[in-house]
């Protein structure tokens, strides 16, 4: 199951193992996936996940939190 309706079920969904080993698989694939620039990961990021490039506020509002 991989809905939740209480806000247990979400956080277990959240720290579940798939999810991390999801995360994971996400995040190696960006860092291999030749951009090279934080803006380029965080605009392939979005093309894998939403099927769409980052607008220019997302992008802002992205920036420093990837870059830590």
């Amino acid at each position: 199951r991989r809905e939740s309706t209480t806000p247990l079920q979400a956080l277990n969904l959240m720290n579940s193992r798939f999810t991390l080993e999801q995360a994971n698989a996400l995040t190696k694939r960006i860092r291999y996936g030749g951009a090279t620039t934080t803006a380029e990961q965080i605009q392939q990021a979005f093309l894998i996940v939403l099927g769409r490039v980052a607008s220019t506020e997302e992008l802002q509002e992205l920036m420093p939190t990837v870059e830590k």
